[in-house]
């Protein structure tokens, strides 16, 4: 058996702050041995293999290592769906913090040290709530800033629909320092996005007679068009009772020329149906 010390050679980046591990004693057959080795950070590294009895030593080639997932963080998120507490409006923009991690789930601080840094993006994964309903449009996906070692934020992704989500990150360009792409599992639920505001539309009130209408008499039309809308002002289509979203009751309210006395008590609208 020989004593071997192994050593890192950091490529791209230049350098890190982990080594790979197998230093110890191992056996030799023939002139040759096998070496079990394991670096937990990601780059182009190359070994060095040094016998120390003999003061004698040997450079393996240059290889990159890559990350195996990335963690996905939604700040305040509280990953409802059809109970519970929202989320935030849709349209508003919400916060996203993606690290690089090993196999072993780490995070491996070399990733973004790169001499043409990477970065990250994430991409909507599928849509868990409303079941059937518009998976719509994630925007701003690869804004994203690197805070420090491995740590990526992205505080301008927006979600133009309601319902809840979830996300997947993968390498900024797709391909890390020429290897492919790699991508995460999916993050847990993001959501329950909701309406920003509700816009009334076309309105028509038709009296039964030519001006007027008698008290509690039957004929007085009343009809409207009332839109779930996001931040943008844009319709949002997965508001939708016949989807299982949780939608809002509507209330009337009637005055006399705006008297400020509530008449609605008089007032018998159809039910509205979303």
């Amino acid at each position: 058996n020989k004593n071997i010390n192994l050593s890192t050679r950091y490529h791209n980046p230049l350098s890190g702050s982990l080594s790979a591990s197998g230093s110890g004693s191992i056996n030799f057959v023939e002139g040759q041995a096998s070496i079990s080795t394991q670096y937990n950070d990601v780059g182009e590294i190359s070994l060095t293999v040094n016998d120390t009895g003999n003061e004698m030593s040997g450079n393996s080639n240059q290889f990159i290592v890559t990350p195996t997932d990335f963690s996905i963080a939604v700040s305040d998120n509280p990953s409802t769906t059809s109970n519970g507490e929202g989320f935030i409006p849709a349209g508003d923009e919400f916060t996203v913090n993606v690290q690089a991690l090993n196999a072993e789930g780490n995070p491996t601080p070399n990733y973004g040290n790169e001499q043409n840094p990477e970065s990250v993006s994430v991409v909507l994964d599928s849509l868990v709530f409303p079941t059937g309903g518009n998976v719509g449009i994630l925007s701003n996906r690869e804004s994203f800033t690197r805070l420090s070692d491995n740590l990526f934020q992205n505080n301008a992704l927006s979600w133009n629909e309601v319902g809840s989500i979830r996300l997947t990150a993968a390498v900024g360009d797709g391909d890390y320092l020429g290897t492919g792409n790699v991508t995460s599992a999916e993050s847990s639920t993001v959501g329950r996005f909701y309406p920003e505001s509700f816009f009334l539309g076309a309105a028509d009130v038709s009296n039964s007679c030519t001006h007027f209408t008698y008290l509690s008499q039957p004929e007085l039309g009343i009809a409207y068009t009332l839109n779930a809308i996001n931040s943008a002002g844009d319709t949002v289509s997965n508001y939708d009772d016949g989807l299982g979203y949780p939608v809002g009751s509507v209330i009337y309210a009637a005055e006399l020329d705006n008297n400020g006395i509530d008449l609605a008590s008089r007032l018998s609208v159809a039910t509205t149906n979303w």
